[in-house]
């Protein structure tokens, strides 16, 4: 009973760390920058409070004090609001997907309490960075560690620690609940972009999306991949609605919100470097000013450099992305033959990643309708031009791994081919709403 207890309680924190500072009442204007969306507001109160973890990781402010002084500030905001919170709550709008949003977490939640074994990546890389900071040290006190692969990035882990820290009575998984939490409120911000379609419909997508983005039992036992998945869209739902053709007032407060974002995703894995990389260098192609643009990329450079400097010179560690980036010797080890093996297996085993989940064949249709039918919204070049990118640095990985080629394919690709196809599934959405506005117009004519 203790245990459904603290279940039901987890819940309800990262519900109250997600509605606030950002949302309908506290912040009215950039809620309707955010298309008057609570998953939107929720999502951009979820990149500050990753934001806080990362400056804390460096510190030794205790677990425990962070979630007080939120709880103080966060209290006083509701304090502030309660009674239109309230209505809100109880309100009729959108009720359905509010009652289900909690039914589906809970049925996660009580999932992965279930199955509380750890996958290989959680017991061999993540989970001593969870004990560091479980047990109250700060990021630094990893290189005096000695564990395999101290030196990947550490931020999932903080957040895992965190909310085991900070739960009813502190197991292990109830910290690891934030991410099944966070991709499911990424798919809520999937399906509520969906314009004008009735709750019914969006339930019903709501459970295709997840069930065809879900290969096997133990992708949630620890694995980050699912919090790159999480923060990619909202990577690119801030990305669409900085530069949609709409006037928005705060939309200098959503692109801090996606710098923080381009800052906060390398810190998870590795791959996402250069995740923050590709939509930096999309961003350079809208006409967005070019202040904006200056300051996008001279935050995601800093933030690499400070990385890289860490890992090379704190580590002490020169295969920085797993692999050496001296590409002379590499390409002098190279031979045709050999380039030709490296580059059909893995063309062989992305293929057979891609049948793995439904929603990435999904996408690869979608994006095949596109060019066959030659749509050319405006943001479709953007997700094709990361899509192009993206497939460069898989091919890459494997072209330049120094670890058994079938090995190394067998146990990685299947994972970076998922991370990005929530992203990718954005296309779907704008093609979708699209259709749907075109279909309205004609009506009216």
């Amino acid at each position: 009973m203790t245990e459904i207890l603290a279940i039901f309680t987890q819940l309800l924190l990262f519900i109250f760390l997600s509605y606030f500072p950002v949302n309908k009442f506290t912040t009215p204007e950039i809620y309707r920058s955010l298309e008057n969306s609570h998953y939107n507001c929720f999502a951009m109160n979820i990149i500050f409070l990753f934001f806080i973890f990362l400056l804390a990781s460096f510190s030794i402010v205790k677990l425990s004090s962070i979630l007080y002084v939120l709880l103080v500030l966060y209290i006083f905001l509701f304090y502030l609001n309660y009674k239109n919170i309230y209505y809100e709550l109880i309100s009729k709008v959108n009720f359905s997907l509010k009652i289900f949003f909690l039914i589906i977490n809970l049925f996660f939640f009580f999932n992965t309490s279930y199955n509380l074994e750890l996958g290989w990546d959680a017991l061999n890389i993540w989970i001593f960075k969870v004990n560091n900071f479980y047990n109250g040290n700060n990021y630094f006190f990893l290189f005096s560690e000695d564990f395999t692969h101290k030196n990947y990035p550490h931020l999932g882990s903080y957040a895992w620690a965190f909310f085991w820290k900070n739960s009813l009575i502190q197991k292990e998984y109830l910290g690891r609940l934030f991410y099944d939490y966070i991709y499911l409120l990424s798919i809520f911000i999937l399906i509520d972009s969906f314009k004008k379609i009735s709750n019914f419909y969006k339930l019903i997508i709501v459970f295709i999306i997840i069930t065809s983005a879900i290969y096997y039992q133990n992708e949630f036992n620890g694995y980050q991949e699912y919090l790159l998945f999480s923060l990619l869209i909202f990577c690119g739902k801030l990305f669409l609605i900085i530069n949609s053709e709409k006037k928005l007032k705060y939309t200098n407060f959503l692109f801090f919100g996606l710098i923080l974002l381009t800052i906060i995703i390398p810190w998870i894995k590795n791959e996402g470097i250069f995740y923050s990389l590709f939509i930096g260098l999309i961003f350079l192609l809208t006409n967005q000013s070019s202040f904006k643009k200056k300051t996008f990329i001279v935050a995601i450079a800093i933030n690499i450099i400070i990385q890289i400097f860490i890992i090379k010179y704190f580590f002490s560690v020169n295969n920085i992305f797993q692999f050496s980036l001296d590409i002379d010797n590499l390409l002098k080890n190279f031979h045709y033959k050999e380039l030709f093996l490296r580059l059909s297996s893995t063309t062989l085993y992305l293929l057979y990643a891609s049948t793995k989940y439904l929603l990435v064949l999904f996408n690869i249709m979608i994006i095949i309708y596109i060019i066959k039918k030659k749509i050319f919204l405006k943001n479709f070049k953007y997700f094709f031009i990361f899509f192009l990118l993206n497939l460069l640095f898989i091919y890459s990985i494997y072209l330049y791994t120094p670890h058994d080629l079938i090995w190394h394919l067998q146990t990685s690709i299947r994972r970076l081919v998922f991370q990005t196809s929530g992203f990718y599934f954005l296309l779907f959405v704008e093609l979708f709403n699209e259709k749907l506005k075109r279909s309205n117009n004609k009506k009216l004519i």
